[in-house]
């Protein structure tokens, strides 16, 4: 991830109606925020066309973003739950995580490959088994690498909750993979 005080200097830029600066950004953010929304929805399609609403919702909203100590990442991810969320509300469906794109595996040995496609698999299907709360507090701290701050600032819940929640999580994970292993 780029250094804070170049993204702050971009969105500044962006603010002002630089689409170069929002472009940059885009690059910056594009793959976390697919990540997220692929995650949390299972649908390539439906991923991919989320965050494109997420990207043009942040471009329009952009001038209005104010830095009131919270940082612009997490105004972001903000966008992109409400996405999300949205998405539930008109679709009414589950998440189905077992379905989310392959990411290419760049091992050598194809037994190591075969443990790790299952291991993916068994993870996934087990993550889609805990509420969607937990869903988020581990994909956010374990596969987005947020620290408890970020998570805070994203879900706009107190620090103290948060790893509340990520213990939580971790727990009601370890239940569904020694059910089903």
């Amino acid at each position: 991830m780029e250094n804070t005080v170049n993204i702050q200097q971009l969105v500044t830029l962006a603010s002002a109606g630089d689409t170069d600066a929002f472009g940059e950004l885009y690059d910056i953010f594009l793959d976390a925020i697919y990540r997220f929304v692929s995650l949390r929805v299972g649908n390539r399609a439906d991923a991919e066309d989320i965050t494109e609403q997420i990207f043009i919702s942040m471009f329009t909203a952009i001038k209005r973003y104010t830095d009131n100590g919270v940082p612009f990442e997490a105004w972001m991810y903000r966008i992109a739950r409400n996405k999300v969320t949205d998405y539930y509300r008109t679709r009414k469906a589950h998440v189905q995580l077992e379905a989310v794109a392959e990411v290419p595996d760049t091992r050598a040995n194809p037994e190591e490959q075969v443990i790790h496609t299952m291991s993916r698999e068994s993870v996934m299907k087990s993550l889609s088994e805990i509420v969607p709360t937990y869903q988020e507090i581990i994909i956010l701290k374990y596969v987005e690498d947020k620290t408890n701050e970020e998570i805070s600032a994203i879900l706009e819940k107190p620090v103290a909750h948060i790893r509340v929640l990520q213990h939580r999580a971790v727990q009601a994970l370890r239940k569904v993979v020694d059910y089903y292993g």
